[in-house]
């Protein structure tokens, strides 16, 4: 199977290329940025497999032969969502434009559009499911909001184009052993404090959470890869979600964390309004997927595999 992904420097994106790679009948077709940095990441995870090549994302285009398009262009991190603004209204627009011109000379080809939760935008005090409705502050008064909509206007615009093979995956919250763990996520922080042996400090108020790893990742696009045909959306779930304390108590038996939660009303530690961050919302079952981990195993394998790098 001949697979492009664009934006392969991502964290998904490294997590599903070590499971894609393990196919010898996979070819895959590398679109990034920065082609130094990233040839020098992947030839480090195996030198000796070239099933793959390197591109320049700008050179995406129609004469390449590609079953299936992942399309992973955009940023997750709090701090980067911030820096860019509106501006991820016209990246994710240019590059969802330029696989949708391919689709269109190309009909057979499949393209997964990874999403995240953000396209719900503020609805968070309960997760979502099957009814939920998107809620997005059309004043703009944070530049999440544009996130929102950038993910929103994507979907809708795959939706109204139902003779093509367009899924769209909202993964809400993912760990893998390429985490950037200066990060602005709780979950980032409190490893890295426990892998630093630093005190980490947070505030009172818990929050759930949904944490998918990359097999089960590879798993819902490998169902829908292998779905005759389809135009759709699908959350992304593990096993079993868990909330911030099970966590912090996890890490603190099993990785020797220190932390210290703060009364809310001194905390200014990480804050978030997204109480219930994750969904219920298991329609990828009805494609045959089927997660085997729960948040925690996801959680548990990442960072044995970072302790072992280091």
């Amino acid at each position: 199977m001949q697979v492009a992904i664009l934006g392969a420097s991502s964290q998904i994106s490294k997590g599903l290329i070590k499971l894609f790679v393990k196919n010898n009948d996979n070819h895959l077709f590398l679109f990034v940025r920065d082609e130094i940095v990233f040839k020098q990441w992947i030839e480090s995870q195996d030198p000796n497999n070239k099933n793959f090549e390197i591109h320049h994302i700008k050179d995406f285009n129609s004469n390449f032969n590609i079953d299936l398009i992942i399309n992973c262009v955009g940023v997750g991190d709090p701090n980067k969502v911030m820096q860019m603004g509106s501006n991820i209204l016209d990246i994710t627009k240019i590059y969802d434009d330029i696989v949708l011109d391919y689709l269109h000379e190309n009909p057979r080809a499949k393209y997964i559009f990874l999403s995240s939760g953000a396209v719900y935008g503020d609805i968070f005090s309960a997760p979502a499911d099957e009814d939920s409705k998107s809620l997005i502050n059309l004043n703009f008064d944070t530049p999440a909001n544009f996130y929102s909509l950038a993910k929103l206007y994507a979907e809708a615009r795959h939706r109204a184009l139902p003779n093509l093979n367009i899924a769209d995956v909202r993964v809400f919250n993912y760990i893998s052993p390429s985490i950037d763990l200066n990060g602005n996520f709780f979950i980032a922080q409190a490893i890295k404090a426990s892998i630093d042996g630093k005190i980490f400090q947070t505030n009172s108020t818990n929050i759930n959470r949904d944490f998918v790893g990359p097999e089960d990742l590879f798993s819902l696009i490998s169902a829908i890869n292998n779905f005759p045909q389809l135009n759709d959306s699908f959350d992304c779930f593990s096993k079993k979600p868990i909330d911030k304390f099970k966590i912090l108590d996890f890490l603190q038996s099993n990785f020797n964390l220190e932390f210290i939660v703060h009364n809310n009303e001194v905390s200014d530690f990480i804050k978030d309004s997204k109480e219930n961050y994750y969904s219920v919302n298991y329609k990828a079952k009805a494609i045959g997927f089927e997660p085997e981990f729960e948040s925690i195993e996801n959680i548990n394998n990442s960072i044995l595999a970072i302790i072992d790098k280091y």
